[in-house]
């Protein structure tokens, strides 16, 4: 029975591409699942709850602003935190304001105030997140190495797509059970408790990395991001990409509840979406070549393109799913490859290696900013379903320029000495 049990274990890993990952970031990845789980269990929904309480697509587009903006401007603190701690105790910390969020949710919904107190979620949420990915960037750098990155990476995004597979779907249908916002209430307990438990984890299966040097290199990162070129290359492109992606992770779902206001619906196309996610980073880990990264990029932009232009011509519900789950797969062929050029410029460069806490922290704040970015222009259009289309028309054409940032810097990433 053990000898069976070997088997299928040694079968599954090389089924799923992990046979190259350590322990410790098999561990690391586990422990990343739970935080996707209770994210994603009131990610997608804390949208149509604002959309619930106020009618308004404004107010969606205003709490996203202003979470995009507090985590550009909290990264460099997590960053500074991070560095007189290790990224294990930041990891737990974003853990912990998750779960001040979520108290702070219940209390505002029973004094019937969230609409008022959004911008307090929206900052809490913003916080926690920069405190998190900020650490799960240096573990991700930590447990991999150069040979085995684009396989790590693609194992986290399939367990990611996996859980937005299951948890969206399932919240849902749990929120459409209940009448009025019982089930609002339902989903965000259960969301609390997985957050308790992740902390535990994260607590007992997550090694210590304890920085090198507590002293910070925030002067040392500015001038790569602003005069090294392959530093600045990356640095605008995460600026350049965060102006669709941001806007693109809730703003279909946004379109399609506007349309039918059904939470069950929302959740089975997050379900449709997830499981090209997954099919995505599967074709990634097993298929993509470095040296053809960026025609995969650029093939990946011309398909988005073409889809949001066929929005034009007809939206429904079923347009909005077909684009959703288009974006779900390309979008995924389209970003990868950047995280990777960027994470491998991390490993062949000297100031990648000293700077590294303050290089991700001023990365994730450009990508913030982007982000919000992507959101402004989204308000300063029309507010009407063709002001909508047309904005994110051009918010996935700006990505050929992403494509190109790319193609630059990953010939200049790869002609580097290998550490």
């Amino acid at each position: 029975m053990d000898d069976a049990f070997t088997r299928f274990k040694a079968r599954a890993a090389d089924v799923l591409g992990i046979t190259a990952l350590s322990s410790n970031c098999l561990r690391f990845a586990g422990v990343h699942t739970c935080f996707l789980i209770f994210t994603n269990l009131h990610g997608v929904f804390i949208n149509t709850l604002l959309y619930r309480l106020t009618g308004e697509n404004s107010i969606i587009l205003r709490y996203n602003f202003i979470f995009y903006l507090a985590f550009a401007v909290s990264m460099p603190l997590a960053a500074l935190y991070m560095r007189k701690t290790s990224p294990r105790i930041s990891s737990r910390v974003g853990i912990l304001l998750y779960i001040v969020m979520y108290l702070t949710f219940f209390a505002l919904m029973f004094t019937g105030t969230l609409a008022v107190g959004m911008p307090s979620i929206a900052i809490l949420s913003a916080f926690a997140s920069s405190a998190y990915w900020i650490a799960y960037n240096v573990m991700l750098i930590e447990f991999t190495t150069v040979q085995n990155r684009d396989v790590a990476i693609s194992f986290l995004g399939m367990s990611g797509g996996a859980v937005a597979l299951i948890m969206p779907m399932f919240s849902g249908y749990i929120i459409s059970l209940f009448k009025g916002m019982t089930g609002y209430y339902v989903m965000f307990g259960a969301s609390l408790l997985v957050a308790v438990i992740t902390m535990v984890l994260s607590t007992l299966k997550i090694p210590p990395i304890p920085p090198k040097t507590h002293q910070t290199y925030f002067g040392l990162a500015l001038n790569n991001a602003v005069k090294n070129r392959i530093w600045r290359y990356c640095m605008v492109c995460e600026f350049i990409k965060g102006l669709r992606e941001g806007t693109f992770a809730f703003f279909l779902n946004l379109l399609l509840f506007a349309n039918v206001q059904n939470e069950a619906l929302i959740g089975f196309n997050t379900l449709l979406a997830s499981v090209l996610t997954i099919a995505a980073n599967w074709t990634i880990g097993r298929f993509m070549n470095p040296k053809h990264r960026i025609r995969w990029m650029l093939t990946a932009t011309t398909v988005l393109f073409i889809a949001s232009g066929l929005l034009f011509f007809k939206l429904n519900a079923t347009t909005i799913i077909i684009m959703s789950i288009t974006n779900a797969f390309f979008n995924i062929i389209l970003l990868n490859p950047i995280v990777t050029v960027i994470f491998t410029l991390f490993n062949r460069t000297a100031d990648g290696a000293k700077a590294k806490y303050e290089l991700l922290a001023t990365k994730d704040m450009l990508l913030g900013l982007g982000r919000a970015a992507g959101v402004l222009m989204i308000l300063f259009f029309p507010q009407t379903q063709l002001g909508y289309l047309i904005a994110m028309a051009v918010l996935t054409g700006l990505q050929y320029i992403t494509v190109f940032i790319t193609s630059r810097a990953s010939k200049m990433v790869d002609a580097l000495p290998q550490a």
